[in-house]
């Protein structure tokens, strides 16, 4: 079953949204709260942009982490690509390539092309994840479909040199 929004709560988020805007960041954070508990997703990211940057609240890691985590789970991509990096770097979590490659790849299933892009280079280069050029592959092609000129250009040295796909 589904999170039901009331009005009130998307009318907290917004009136959350302007008084982020003016810098009013002690009026954004109670209005955003509420919805954020309630599973607003983009309350969630507003709370974690809040904690990590200390926008009105003392900077906190941890606080910042769970909302993200929050999102992230719940499908919001900025906070999948946004998990993925701090995994990567250590930022808020240990640092866990295998959990960085994770969100990675559940933005990239959303049809981010730089995610896509970014997870076919981490296979092709086998840094992060164990090399898998078909995996690779995968990815560089899903991305260029998109038209990233990087994906584009790595998806013709796939075929040139037959990595992850019939050399063509």
């Amino acid at each position: 079953m589904g999170i039901i929004f009331t009005s009130n709560t998307l009318a907290g988020f917004d009136e959350g949204i302007e008084a982020f805007q003016h810098g009013d960041y002690e009026s954004a954070l109670q209005e955003f709260l509420p919805s954020a508990v309630q599973g607003d997703i983009e309350a969630q990211f507003f709370l974690f942009n809040m904690y990590a940057r200390g926008d009105g609240v003392d900077e906190d890691f941890d606080k910042a982490s769970y909302w993200l985590m929050q999102a992230a789970e719940q499908g919001h991509l900025a906070s999948q690509m946004q998990l993925a990096y701090n995994y990567s770097i250590g930022q808020g979590v240990p640092v866990d390539n295998g959990k960085a490659v994770y969100w990675m790849t559940r933005a990239a299933e959303q049809g981010d092309a730089q995610t896509q892009y970014d997870l076919g280079e981490a296979y092709y280069l086998g840094d992060v994840v164990l090399l898998d050029h078909v995996k690779s592959f995968k990815w560089f092609k899903q991305s260029a479909e998109q038209g990233h000129s990087q994906a584009v250009y790595m998806l013709a040295v796939s075929y040139l040199l037959g990595k992850g796909t019939s050399q063509d």
